[in-house]
């Protein structure tokens, strides 16, 4: 899996490319929360003492970034939170997919290979054969070569998403 840097960023680039072409996007702290969001099936784990044990489930599929799409829609129409709640809806449904596609690309170490993307429809896992970004260790944070192959991971996320965030931003500061 990757790292919610490389997750947020891709929401935050979703966001700025969703103005860039003249949308009212969703705010960029929602877009890069909702980014990260289908690795809240950690808490269930973390509760059970196997933070791992829920993860890459339902939550990482494409069914779930419809229902994520969905209901920030109602969400939004109901409170008047967007002027465009559909809009909303299906950016920040985006930006939940994301995520579940920058994790298609991602090295897995798990006990499960791979991410459940055509949940409930399937159950087969997929991964791609030549991942893109590095799995993040868990065990244990205070080992050096543990750190060192995270911190390599957030290089490689920068390198791959940092450049189009900053050139998406400059675009959008200098739009009249």
């Amino acid at each position: 899996m990757a790292t919610p840097l490389g997750h947020g960023l891709a929401g935050a680039i979703i966001c700025l490319g969703c103005r860039r072409v003249g949308w009212q996007a969703p705010s960029m702290a929602a877009a890069v929360i909702v980014a990260n969001l289908p690795d809240a099936d950690f808490l269930p784990g973390i509760l059970v003492g196997w933070p791992s044990r829920y993860h890459h489930g339902a939550s990482h599929s494409i069914v779930a970034a419809m229902i994520c799409a969905l209901a920030i829609g109602i969400w939004s129409a109901a409170g008047k939170h967007h002027p465009t709640p559909a809009r909303a809806g299906i950016l920040l449904g985006v930006c939940y997919l994301s995520h579940v596609i920058i994790d298609y690309f991602t090295v897995d170490t798990g006990t499960a290979v791979g991410i459940p993307v055509f949940w409930p429809f399937s159950h087969d896992l997929f991964i791609a054969p030549h991942p893109i970004f590095g799995d993040v260790k868990r065990d244990n944070f205070f080992d050096l070569a543990i750190l060192r192959h995270d911190l390599w991971n957030l290089v490689i996320e920068s390198a791959v998403f940092l450049p189009l965030f900053l050139l998406l931003h400059h675009a959008a500061r200098r739009k009249p």
